[in-house]
């Protein structure tokens, strides 16, 4: 798929398309090249895409690519950068009004606290983001966060709570593959 997009930029680039269309092909070879594992490529096409949207005045555009880039930067365990990616990305998805990103944007903010074992705003993050995947009917989101917050009172030993979130994240998971058999 990395040559298929990589010809599709060159195609697009070549014959003057859209500049929006050529930033969301170049934020999918970053996926592509963080996929692999590709860090340093990632971010290079992320910050190609980034700058294509703020030249066309793309917020979402902008707001997705500071995600990506907050993802690159937690897998590289550089929680500092990764946070100020996130923090700007929520700003922005919040200010659109988009609760799908926002959402992801605090579940993204709360494994991070996790990882720096900030459990209070973990919890915190991930509450937040369940409440609007609640309300948006996301059942994908719904589960993980159930799955989230089972992990965090496995770490503070809360072992019932723990299991009681983990089953509930089965059962929306069921739910999930049932509705995807039909």
């Amino acid at each position: 798929s990395l040559q298929n997009y990589l010809q599709s930029l060159r195609i697009l680039e070549k014959y003057k398309s859209p500049r929006h269309k050529i930033g969301l092909v170049t934020a999918n070879v970053g996926i592509v090249y963080f996929n692999l594992e590709k860090y340093d490529m990632a971010i290079d096409y992320y910050n190609r895409a980034l700058q294509i949207a703020e030249e066309t005045s793309d917020s979402s555009g902008i707001a997705s690519a500071y995600t990506n880039l907050g993802n690159i930067y937690k897998d590289l365990d550089k929680y500092d950068q990764c946070e100020v990616y996130f923090v700007k990305a929520l700003a922005i998805f919040e200010s659109l009004g988009e609760e799908y990103g926002s959402a992801n944007c605090l579940a993204n903010l709360g494994a991070l606290a996790k990882r720096k074992n900030e459990i209070n705003k973990a919890m915190d993050h991930y509450q937040r983001a369940f409440k609007i995947y609640q309300r948006l009917k996301n059942d994908d989101g719904i589960c993980a966060m159930y799955y989230s917050f089972g992990a965090i009172y496995f770490e503070l030993k809360d072992y019932h709570k723990a299991i009681d979130q983990l089953n509930l994240s089965i059962e929306v998971a069921r739910k999930i593959l049932a509705g995807n058999s039909v």
